[in-house]
């Protein structure tokens, strides 16, 4: 099987005509390459849990692993109904939009609910080109999947270096040792974890491990 290669003239490594060639505007997928986009979306979120998708900026899906469907159908924040996404409410809608708009080399994450259930999702964004965006959607609470532990900034607000001291507490390391390891002074690194509790509404190690268990990997 063999995608675009660099002497085929207006194709890129996908098999996608350029944006200047392709008819309308839009990228151009054909039936093989869309087989193996999604034969790789397919075997990546069966080792990792998460869901992923190729999508034109309206919400229309280009390509999709197999698990998207049913996902989407239990998940209810984001629906997929003929072959576009719609959001289930107006966070929802709000989300989706900033997702699809993601431009250049930036990476964005929303938290979204569930609509009937516990839990969330975090659904992830980076641009393919101006036309397209690759999202992933990765559920957290879900009885099916444990994932790995996401990007706090988005879940709980916290900042990098704050994010970064949470997940250093939360593996075993000592105030001490995070010091030493990313140098920076003890007091420095107390005040994070203070900003920390604060912000995910606990008082101690204890009730920060239990907070974020369903968060981390089993």
């Amino acid at each position: 099987m063999t995608l675009s290669s660099a002497d085929e003239p207006g194709l890129n490594f996908f098999g996608c005509v350029s944006e200047a060639e392709a008819s309308g505007g839009l990228p151009v997928f054909d039936g093989q390459t869309i087989l193996v986009l999604e034969t790789v979306m397919t075997c990546w979120s069966r080792m990792d849990g998460k869901h992923r998708l190729i999508v034109k900026r309206d919400g229309g899906v280009v390509a999709a692993g197999d698990t998207v469907d049913g996902f989407l159908a239990n998940f209810g924040g984001i629906q997929l109904r003929k072959g576009k996404l719609y959001a289930g409410s107006k966070v929802s809608a709000a989300a989706l939009n900033r997702a699809l708009d993601v431009s250049g080399n930036q990476a964005l994450a929303e938290i979204l609910s569930w609509q009937n259930r516990q839990g969330s999702c975090i659904l992830r964004s980076t641009s393919f080109d101006d036309s397209l965006v690759c999202l992933t959607l990765q559920p957290i609470e879900d009885d099916d999947y444990q994932p790995a532990l996401p990007d706090m900034g988005v879940a709980f607000g916290l900042t990098p270096s704050e994010a970064t001291v949470v997940i250093s507490i939360c593996t075993g390391h000592t105030p001490q040792q995070i010091a030493e390891e990313h140098n920076i002074s003890i007091h420095t690194v107390r005040a994070h974890l203070r900003h920390c509790y604060g912000k995910l509404g606990v008082t101690c190690r204890e009730e920060l491990w239990h907070k974020l268990q369903p968060y981390l990997a089993s």
